[in-house]
């Protein structure tokens, strides 16, 4: 699994790390306006300034830092329909050229397991990894560029995998 060489919050990381805003939000391609309305809830709360009175100043800073430079902006893109067409179009813009570069190689052992998983099994297990994923990625503050890579890396499979398909929201 790749993650990034550039110092936290320097544009190159927010830009990397907020190329998959599903990955940074911690959901799965298909969800909702409403289900991405909860996490972000969940957590703008987490991150809050006001839920670190007992951290250092560095994991206060950063908390609000991630909150503000990467949860905020990635909620304003998916919040709303357009917002998500657009980013589902841009992933599946980059399964497209990764597929015909054969770049599109999974490192992670859930990505690999996701590429095997049966037809019928797909939609359950890439779910099932995102949801422990998501329980991960802020517990503590350091995992968080790492399950985002691991996150983006399982959307990209899906989406390579449900390629051709028609994108179906829940309801």
């Amino acid at each position: 699994m790749r993650t990034t060489s550039h110092p936290p919050f320097s544009e190159e990381w927010i830009k990397q790390l907020s190329s998959d805003p599903y990955a940074a939000l911690g959901i799965s391609v298909a969800a909702d306006d409403r289900r991405v309305l909860k996490r972000y809830r969940s957590l703008a709360k987490m991150l809050h300034p006001d839920a670190f009175t007992n951290a250092t100043g560095d994991e206060k800073e950063f908390a609000s830092q991630l909150l503000a430079k990467i949860i905020n902006p990635t909620y304003q893109r998916l919040k709303q329909e357009k917002g998500r067409a657009e980013t589902i179009a841009l992933l599946r813009f980059r399964v497209r050229r990764a597929t015909r570069d054969e770049q599109l190689m999974p490192q992670s052992p859930r990505a690999q397991r996701l590429c095997r998983a049966a037809v019928a099994d797909v939609e359950m297990f890439y779910e099932e990894a995102i949801a422990q994923l998501a329980e991960q990625q802020y517990q503590p503050l350091g995992n968080f560029e790492t399950i985002v890579c691991e996150m983006s890396e399982l959307n990209l499979v899906y989406l390579r995998l449900k390629m051709g398909e028609p994108m179906v929201r829940e309801k």
